[in-house]
């Protein structure tokens, strides 16, 4: 195993069944967006554990797509429809369209991308700036990380991020499926 390098336990399935699948669509929008592939196989992992099943979250006070699209997230990578049309440059961005794991995809990394100013691409920051729109403290003492993420006061989504980060870097790592943009280098 990994040490004592957090990881979800077990083999990496989660991880390995998302990168095998969309491996061509996260390696197009990593290197449209130079984010490193690790990045968004733990945010698809995080977000809706890559299950189709789980690609549609409707958040409370929800009413329609045009009236509250911060209020749904799709896809992969769970991104709020306000979230894509204001990243990608387009309010004409449809549910149709976010739902397409490639486009969605394209969208997490160009927002990682605008994070990154911010989080330096660092995985817990990028965790928390994804889940919480921006990096913000939380001084709770059941917050080991002293970010704010949901659910509040708690380090919970940092926490799972960072496994299945970690469970991603050890899946690209032993792939035969080359990832362009990885930070793999960084730990070799």
């Amino acid at each position: 195993m990994a040490g004592d390098i957090p990881r979800t336990g077990g083999e990496p399935v989660t991880t390995t069944r998302i990168w095998e699948t969309w491996h061509e669509a996260i390696n197009r929008a990593a290197w449209e967006a130079g984010v490193p592939a690790e990045l968004l196989i733990a945010t698809a992992a995080t977000e809706s554990r890559g299950r189709e099943d789980q690609f549609l979250r409707e958040e409370p006070g929800y009413q329609n797509d045009e009236a509250t699209p911060q209020l749904v997230s799709l896809g992969p990578c769970h991104v709020l429809l306000s979230t894509a049309r204001w990243v990608m440059g387009d309010s004409t961005i449809n549910r149709a369209w976010l739902a397409e794991p490639e486009n969605n995809f394209r969208a997490a990394a160009a927002l990682i991308a605008k994070q990154s100013k911010e989080t330096g691409l660092d995985p817990p920051k990028v965790a928390a700036a994804y889940n919480a729109g921006s990096l913000r403290a939380d001084d709770s003492p059941d917050n080991r990380w002293k970010m704010h993420c949901y659910p509040v006061h708690t380090g919970r989504h940092i926490d799972r991020f960072v496994s299945w980060y970690n469970d991603a870097a050890w899946v690209l790592k032993f792939s035969p499926l080359h990832a362009t943009v990885t930070m793999l280098p960084l730990f070799a």
